[in-house]
């Protein structure tokens, strides 16, 4: 039984599929990006980003965000093909996808809810977050908003992760230390202090540290399952 089956006791007819593409969730000009929930051991695998944004602690300053392996769909790429290789890129390990029965469609302010959309590649999505934030585009360089569509996948780490050349440094935590980074900012030798460990170069044990993109949205995701 899945997830969802398990939280409202019926199979939503959304599981069946429908005939939106993912990419239409944010507009014509929406950005294609991957994440993923990379699991290694007993341990979820994030990157420690000093350019992501801490979702829950924007305008922040003093937070770092920790974010799920992943980046944009390059030419014709196929979103889980994208994400096996942002894999190789940033975590230098191939990785083994896995299925989801139900795909939950996730932004900052809403509930996750299940989504219906059409999809031909062999594995589906956990979760597909929509959101904007102001970045820097265009040969200028200026900050504009920028709306992105992330499909987010569970996947096994099948060699040990290192950080790779674009990363300084590795998260590893359990699912419970997310939901305590999730509810608030913490440093980083609180998070230590519960388990979670540094691969790369390590920040200040004073350096205070949120989850963002992929890491914020499935924190919220769990979160809504523990209150259904």
């Amino acid at each position: 039984m899945d997830d969802y089956t398990e939280l409202t006791g019926e199979v939503p007819a959304l599981m069946r599929g429908g005939t939106l593409e993912l990419a239409d969730l944010g507009g014509p000009d929406a950005e294609r990006s991957t994440g993923l929930i990379l699991t290694w051991h007993d341990k979820l695998v994030f990157a420690l980003d000093s350019n992501a944004i801490p979702l829950g602690a924007q305008g922040k300053q003093d937070v770092r965000a920790f974010v799920g392996i992943g980046g944009h769909l390059d030419g014709d790429e196929g979103w889980g093909q994208a994400v096996v290789r942002e894999a190789l890129e940033e975590a230098n390990c191939p990785v083994m996808l896995g299925d989801s029965v139900v795909t939950y469609l996730c932004r900052e302010d809403e509930l996750p809810r299940p989504l219906a959309y059409r999809w031909a590649e062999p594995h589906r999505p956990l979760l597909v977050w929509v959101a904007t934030f102001m970045l820097r585009r265009g040969p200028e360089r200026q900050r504009t908003p920028v709306t992105m569509v992330n499909a987010v996948f569970r996947a096994a780490a099948l060699g040990r992760p290192t950080p790779g050349a674009e990363i300084a440094a590795l998260l590893l935590l359990d699912q419970e230390t997310l939901l305590y980074a999730h509810a608030a900012p913490r440093s980083l030798a609180h998070l230590l202090a519960r388990g979670a460990q540094i691969i790369g170069q390590a920040p200040t044990a004073e350096t205070l540290i949120a989850p963002g993109g992929s890491a914020y949205f499935y924190a919220q995701w769990l979160v809504w399952q523990d209150n259904g």
